[in-house]
């Protein structure tokens, strides 16, 4: 669907739906055809509806702005007792590892896992990408909730979503409300439905617009960093990391010789 261009990071075209070879139950099954035709596409606008559908009926709070920087992935409560990790027996042979209690992955999700550890969640044909369990069947008809929504609000607001913009959606844990931000990779940069503050934001103050963009951009590779598994960064941009990695080195060590003088 994209093109890897160096216009700035596109989606990782090997990246393939999650093969997990179990019998979900039949409530569970019912769930997850349930949330597949909940969600309408967040790219099927067309000039004939855009403006005309009327709102989501939910509560103003309930849908919120926020960061990449907001993530908090590495400040979540404990695990539970019974999850917590433990010793197994290894049985021989090569489906040693296979988890028959685990559900399949709902139709167009993969599951990626970070270099770090963590996991999350990946819809190529919707470019959506959430931290939320999809494979549990709740939280992926709560999660498909919300993308409908959001693509309604996409339709009314007459925002245009190009290949390279991505959803990213972070349910709460009751999963009544959902933070979300969108992000662009050829811009570089994260954006939001309707108007937000730096300060609802937790973003520095700014002096400019253009101290703002930068404000933004530094998000969007906190987003990166966070996400990276499904997406390839174009030569050009490597290099300017690059070049901005060894020009922070350098300022550091001119600093630290300056005040050894």
């Amino acid at each position: 669907m994209r093109n890897s261009t160096d216009a700035g990071a596109v989606p990782d075209a090997t990246a393939s739906d999650s093969n997990i070879p179990a019998s979900p139950s039949s409530s569970q099954s019912s769930l997850l055809v349930a949330a597949s035709s909940i969600a309408p596409s967040i790219r099927t606008s067309t000039e004939e509806n855009r403006g005309k559908q009327t709102p989501p009926p939910y509560a103003p709070s309930s849908l919120r702005c926020i960061t990449p920087q907001s993530n908090t992935r590495y400040g979540k409560r404990p695990l539970a007792f019974e999850n917590q990790p433990r010793h197994l027996q290894i049985p021989g042979g090569m489906p040693a590892y296979l988890d028959s209690g685990v559900a399949p992955a709902p139709e167009g999700w993969t599951q990626l896992h970070h270099p770090e550890g963590p996991s999350y969640w990946y819809h190529r044909d919707e470019s959506v990408v959430t931290e939320a369990n999809m494979g549990d069947p709740m939280t992926c008809v709560m999660v498909s909730q919300w993308i409908c929504q959001i693509a309604i609000l996409v339709e009314i607001y007459g925002i245009v979503l190009q290949p390279s913009i991505e959803l990213v959606l972070q349910p709460d844990e009751d999963n009544e409300t959902c933070g979300y931000y969108f992000v662009d990779h050829v811009s570089r940069t994260i954006f939001w439905i309707e108007t937000t503050t730096t300060i609802d934001q937790d973003i520095a103050p700014v002096t400019s617009v253009s101290h703002l963009k930068l404000a933004l951009t530094q998000n969007y590779y906190t987003h990166v960093e966070y996400f990276c598994m499904h997406i390839k960064l174009p030569e050009s941009v490597r290099n300017e990391l690059v070049a901005i990695l060894s020009h922070a080195c350098v300022g550091e060590n001119a600093s630290r010789e300056a005040c050894s003088m």
